[in-house]
């Protein structure tokens, strides 16, 4: 009876995370957005998600997070789910390597591309000067 509920508690935690894609991602640089869509009209993009492991703050694994990432074309997300690495953080990056994590198969979406503005640096006016 427990394996089953643990199995059917996955397969549920399973579809809802699937279901739970984005739909806005960024540039590395902040300056580009890629905002997911329904229409077919839009050109298509690929997205993949990485189980990617999570660390406790004392460095214990106990779980993988997805990620989902975007791509404008399929030769992109293929190379990415073969070769991007993601490294550990905190403790554990003290004694685990960069893994390629595992990731599902690239999935075609429509998107729309939006280039923003540079952002503004915040001055505190208040702020003595030097």
């Amino acid at each position: 009876m427990r394996i089953r509920l643990a199995a059917l508690l996955f397969v549920a935690l399973s579809v809802v995370s699937g279901c739970a894609m984005n739909k806005t991602y960024y540039t590395a640089d902040r300056r580009t957005v890629f905002t997911v869509t329904e229409n077919p009209v839009d050109p298509t993009g690929y997205v993949s998600i990485f189980r990617v492991k999570i660390h406790a703050l004392i460095g214990i694994p106990y779980g993988h997070q997805g990620k989902p990432m975007f791509f404008t074309s399929l030769a992109a997300c293929e190379n990415a789910r073969k070769n991007m690495t993601f490294a550990p953080a905190g403790l554990a990056a003290a004694w685990e390597t960069p893994e390629v994590p595992l990731s599902t198969p690239c999935e075609p979406v429509h998107y729309q591309k939006e280039d923003l503005p540079p952002r503004e640096t915040y001055t505190n006016p208040g702020a003595p000067t030097r």
